[in-house]
């Protein structure tokens, strides 16, 4: 717990989650490998908004572009935004 304890959040609808997203940008080598890690997640989240779209299942996929993009907001300077961002 007193690894996992510092990467909880709670969100606006007062749910704990892990935030994996913010907690993997210290594991990597350097900030190009979080960058490269961020690119796949964009790229994941999108597709399976796309994929799922008119599923019950739509709504996870729309709370991870919305913290994704929380993330990054967060976490990356304001110019990479846009390339970062769902």
């Amino acid at each position: 717990m007193k690894y996992i304890l510092p990467f909880t959040k709670t969100d606006d609808d007062g749910v704990t989650f892990i935030d994996y997203l913010g907690g993997m940008q210290t594991e990597f080598q350097g900030p190009e490998d979080y960058f490269d890690f961020l690119r796949v997640h964009k790229k994941l989240v999108s597709k399976r908004l796309l994929e799922f779209s008119g599923s019950p299942i739509l709504h996870k996929y729309r709370w991870l572009r919305k913290y994704h993009n929380r993330v990054v907001r967060k976490q990356l300077n304001k110019k990479l935004h846009q390339e970062y961002c769902i």
